[in-house]
């Protein structure tokens, strides 16, 4: 869109690095889930992140 057209129009803005990021893919199984188990269970669980 064009900044002359976005007249009284609500915008979000993303940071560019954020428009081509690539997506992890995941297989479920036995392994993924003893890492997720064994890292919420002693670790921080938070909005965006587990560590």
């Amino acid at each position: 869109m064009h900044a002359r057209d976005a007249q009284d129009t609500v915008l979000a803005w993303t940071p560019a690095r954020k428009l081509n990021r690539v997506r992890l893919s995941i297989a479920p199984g036995y392994p993924l889930g003893y890492v997720v188990g064994a890292t919420c269970a002693d670790g921080i669980v938070g909005g965006n992140y587990v560590s």
